[in-house]
């Protein structure tokens, strides 16, 4: 039973980062893949080149931590995403709902190995407030209501400048903020992805058995 090479689930495209690099038997550098010849596997190497340029390494401590890029403390997400994604950069914006409620949407973009060789560049998005109790982590693309519900709940009971009246009458404004805020982070994320990877593919078939080939597009 094959597999497909790539895996992605939140980008709109394939976008591949290929670190490696071959030479024949002379030590020339070739275009690509051949049968005996000598490869070196960079991939480490770009993703701190793609820090470095994101500018993820500069910031110190909390000064410009919002809207910006930075680098985690955990490298890796854990078994459920997948084994070996590993987090390049993350950039969290900061949302203020109501005088007293305020929540982070954190993009973040990940790195997933291929099956067979190199790997593709992905994301993911969540969402959190200064207690970490109100949100589910995780928002995927097509579940902005769910988030829109989880802000206003989170409204509701945290709020202590607002009356149940005054937030009733905000809640549409509220919607707004957090339909706005994802846009901007998938925005965000696919433009992250495509301008850093070395190639961008679209699915060309998928076999039963798994096989898949894949069509360059960019």
């Amino acid at each position: 039973m094959s597999a497909p090479n790539f895996n992605k689930v939140n980008a709109s495209k394939f976008y591949v980062l290929d670190g490696r690099t071959f030479y024949n038997e002379d030590g020339e550098q070739l275009e690509g893949w051949q049968e005996g010849c000598t490869t070196y596997d960079d991939t480490e190497d770009e993703i701190e080149a793609i820090r470095e340029n994101a500018g993820a390494n500069d910031r110190k401590g909390w000064a410009g931590y919002y809207d910006r890029w930075h680098v985690p403390t955990k490298d890796y997400r854990p078994a459920p995403y997948g084994e070996g994604v590993k987090i390049i950069c993350q950039n969290t914006a900061l949302v203020e709902l109501s005088p007293a409620c305020n929540i982070e949407i954190k993009t973040e973009i990940h790195y997933r190995p291929g099956h067979y060789e190199a790997g593709v560049l992905d994301w993911a998005i969540f969402a959190e407030d200064e207690s970490g109790c109100s949100f589910s982590g995780e928002y995927e693309p097509e579940d902005v209501d769910g988030l829109v519900v989880d802000a206003l709940d989170f409204v509701d009971w945290r709020e202590s400048y607002w009356n149940r009246g005054l937030i009733k009458m905000q809640a549409r404004n509220i919607e707004k903020k957090i339909r706005q805020a994802m846009e901007r982070a998938r925005a965000l994320a696919e433009d992250f992805c495509r301008q850093n990877c070395t190639g961008v593919y679209e699915l060309a078939y998928m076999f039963s058995n798994g096989e898949a080939g894949y069509n360059k597009v960019a």
